[in-house]
């Protein structure tokens, strides 16, 4: 009789034992494809802020949309992406001294709500900066402006004192600078000239504050500089803006009509004539522009004008 007792019982544990071990390693393969894409998806969203932290923002840009492919429509992993693609342009921009077009796109970085804290902060340093700067082109315009009117009126040792106050400033080396600086340095050759009496010299009364206020793209002509314009140039096309993997059908209707590939290119020329830096936006950013200046019931040229700048 125990020994009929003993079979049941090592029947019934054998049983047990395999059907554990079906469960673990065979009998739930839907769930074992979740785990692995789960880890998969932390994996690539933790290698994308590790390269964002080391300032590798191609490669973070690469591992968030690798993430979206392992959860697609993952609203985080968007939400990185988009932001770090705006740093990333926000760089180029401001590499070419396009500041205004830069600050436009740091302070979309900075304004993104649950994004990456670390490129908040790079972003609002960035915004501080070139606000400075802006600042400091002001002050400068007005001590040049005062300096040539000396000059103007034969007060050459007034003139060239007030040159000083720009020459001694200790941020005027500063690429920001550079037109203010060629500009004070020949008043400051027309001043010294005139008391030596060699005769009438011209000087011109520049716009410092375009460099500034405007998309200023220039460059020395030497084969670094020309290599470093192609290369941003380059990067800058690849730039999405607002993410063109996760757009929806509605994000690129007006009324319920499609908006062509002709309407955006008209509306991308039309904000470039309102004075805003089109090339660093997306389609999807022209078509949320456009989408916008409908909602306003103004042109698309009135509605950058007016909250793009």
């Amino acid at each position: 009789m125990k020994k009929w007792i003993y079979s049941i019982l090592s029947i019934v544990v054998i049983c047990l034992v395999g059907f554990f071990a079906f469960d673990k390693f065979g009998g739930n393969k839907t769930e074992n494809k979740v785990n692995t894409e789960t880890s998969k998806y932390d994996s690539y969203i933790k290698s994308g802020k590790q390269h964002v932290q080391d300032a590798n923002y191609a490669s973070a840009k690469v591992d968030f949309q690798s993430a979206l492919k392992q959860k697609s429509g993952d609203k985080k992993a968007e939400l990185y992406l988009n932001q770090t693609e705006s740093f990333d342009v926000a760089n180029q921009l401001f590499g070419k001294e396009r500041y205004r077009a830069a600050k436009v796109e740091f302070e979309k970085v900075a304004e993104t709500k649950n994004g990456l804290s670390v490129l908040v902060k790079r972003a609002e340093d960035n915004i501080n900066e070139i606000k400075h700067a802006q600042k400091n082109i002001e002050k400068f315009s007005i001590i040049y402006d005062d300096a040539i009117k000396d000059f103007r009126n034969g007060n050459y040792k007034e003139s060239l004192s007030l040159l000083d106050k720009i020459f001694n400033d200790a941020s005027i080396n500063k690429p920001y600078y550079k037109d203010v600086l060629l500009s004070a340095k020949k008043l400051k050759e027309a001043n010294q000239k005139s008391l030596k009496g060699e005769g009438n010299v011209e000087v011109d009364s520049p716009d410092f504050e375009s460099n500034l206020t405007k998309n200023s793209s220039s460059y020395s002509n030497n084969s670094d500089s020309s290599n470093k314009e192609q290369s941003s140039q380059k990067n800058e096309h690849k730039y999405k803006g607002s993410n063109e993997y996760s757009v929806n059908k509605s994000d690129k209707e007006v009324n319920g009509k499609k908006i062509s590939d002709d309407s955006v290119q008209n509306a991308r020329k039309l904000i470039n004539k309102a004075g805003v830096y089109a090339d660093s936006m997306s389609d999807q950013d022209v078509r949320n522009t456009i989408k916008a200046a409908n909602k306003k019931g103004v042109s698309v040229e009135e509605y950058a004008k007016t909250f793009l700048k």
